[in-house]
């Protein structure tokens, strides 16, 4: 009984003491005590405060924002399930594509409706802006001006479990940068 104390209490002082940290030496010089995290965060706070001084400056000198100004038109082209291709419409024939000849910048944006992303919705979503890529090229939009974004299984613009929310999340998304108006 004597022999079980002793060897419980000594198996118990090892495991605390293998726990522990090593304590730091001391050598009466200046020691570093903060983690590297924090270290990060006081540069991170240091840039921030410039920027906002840089940002100051040039709010008291008027000068004009390097921002874009402008405020998209926003379109949305549904597919049926699982296709890429679509008959054009006289809205994308005559509204979307009219506003597209004017734009300075013009994002596509495909998406499906999957629950996971899987590599075929990829290629739905990917196919579903190249389509209406290639049909705003072969109507004269400059490709250089076109910008095609696509993911599955993100992104909806409706609830994705029942079968209206599904299909509103079947779709491209349209947006027309136009030129600014002086």
């Amino acid at each position: 009984m004597k022999y079980s104390k002793f060897l419980f209490v000594g198996t118990l002082a090892v495991l605390v003491s293998a726990c522990s940290n090593t304590p730091p030496d001391i050598h009466g010089r200046e020691a570093q005590i903060n983690d590297i995290q924090q270290e990060t965060i006081n540069a991170q706070s240091k840039q921030i405060a410039a920027l906002n001084y840089k940002v100051q400056q040039l709010v008291e000198n008027n000068f004009p924002s390097p921002m874009i100004s402008v405020t998209p038109r926003l379109y949305q082209v549904y597919y049926p399930y699982n296709v890429s291709k679509l008959t054009v419409t006289p809205e994308l024939r005559y509204s979307i594509l009219k506003d597209a000849k004017q734009a300075t910048r013009i994002n596509l944006l495909g998406r499906t409706d999957g629950v996971r992303p899987t590599d075929s919705d990829k290629k739905v979503a990917m196919a579903r802006a190249m389509f209406l890529r290639d049909y705003f090229v072969h109507n004269g939009i400059d490709p250089t001006l076109i910008y095609v974004n696509y993911a599955s299984a993100t992104d909806y613009a409706d609830n994705n479990w029942s079968r209206i929310g599904r299909k509103n999340n079947r779709r491209v998304e349209i947006e027309i940068y136009p030129r600014e108006e002086d």
